[in-house]
């Protein structure tokens, strides 16, 4: 057991959050933070990594099974408190389709998001990210006609030396892959846009369903229930049978996210370096400010 020892960024300043260990739960976290900041539990909204994104986590998530790590600073906020009448652990975040429900389930937001969230889709949630990365490298050394560096955007070898760092984020080239290495068509569906991509189209008779929110990817599954656990989703679809409701109820549920404004604007969206004070607009201010001066700790200017 690990102790645990964060700051949090609010409106009222810095806090310093102490008295964690790697076994504490989320809950005791928010409490502890909620005690800093005097903002209720219910309305606190935390935002990990970079960019920072949201912590959508069961309360009973242990430290040590989050992105978050020591040393780090989260980023606070006051949010309206939902209640029960309108609120139930899925119903923000699901939408009816046949006798049950479409539904978003969250992976954390650890660079291995992608794919983590595409394990869980395939039934393989023991598969370890690094193996996952290493179908990729394989498949690109294997294929330099179909992976170029054109495709690339660089050479292969320095593109797979990349892929394979547990930091760096995965994107269309590795849905493709993964698309023909388990023979599913993967739809990647972006929360902003609506927009469907669909990869192994037509070539597959079975789909699995992700959403994107910019810089993070949780998966989408099917439940009799909103309140059942993940271990009773059916998470692959039939697609000859499927192609019309589940792929619009994913539209439906990714328009309900976005409504809530749960996406990043990745050309938009503003970060203050916390080094340094820099304000700094879009993703590429933020590269280029990290090449420069190898600061990064930003926050979401809201």
């Amino acid at each position: 057991m690990s102790r645990v020892q964060l700051r949090t960024r609010a409106e009222d300043g810095l806090h310093d959050i102490g008295g964690l260990s790697t076994s504490s739960t989320f809950l005791e976290l928010k409490q502890r933070i909620s005690a800093a900041t005097s903002i209720p539990v219910g309305n606190l909204q935390i935002k990990c990594g970079y960019p920072p994104v949201p912590l959508t986590l069961r309360d009973d998530t242990l430290l040590r099974d989050t992105p978050i790590a020591t040393g780090d600073t989260l980023t606070v906020a006051r949010i309206e408190e939902q209640t029960p009448a309108t609120h139930s652990s899925q119903a923000d975040s699901s939408v009816a389709v046949g006798e049950g429900y479409l539904v978003r389930r969250t992976v954390p937001g650890d660079n291995n998001c992608l794919f983590r969230a595409l394990a869980h889709t395939l039934g393989k949630p023991d598969i370890t990210m690094e193996r996952m990365r290493h179908i990729v490298v394989d498949r690109i050394l294997e294929n330099p006609a179909v992976y170029s560096d054109a495709v690339l955007g660089q050479p292969a070898e320095q593109y797979c030396q990349w892929i394979a760092n547990a930091e760096s984020w995965g994107g269309g080239i590795e849905l493709a892959i993964f698309s023909d290495e388990f023979e599913v068509e993967v739809c990647s569906v972006d929360i902003q846009t609506r927009r469907i991509d669909r990869f192994g189209e037509d070539r597959h008779a079975s789909r699995v369903i992700l959403l994107y929110s910019g810089v993070h990817y949780d998966y989408v599954a099917f439940t009799y229930d909103t309140d059942s656990p993940a271990d009773f989703d059916l998470t692959m679809f039939n697609v000859s049978d499927t192609v019309d409701d589940v792929l619009a109820a994913a539209r439906e549920l990714a328009d309900k996210l976005r409504i809530k404004h749960e996406y990043t604007d990745k050309a938009q969206f503003m970060l203050r370096c916390a080094d340094c004070n820099a304000i700094l607009h879009g993703e590429g201010e933020a590269q280029a400010h990290f090449s420069s001066t190898g600061h990064v700790n930003f926050a979401e200017v809201a």
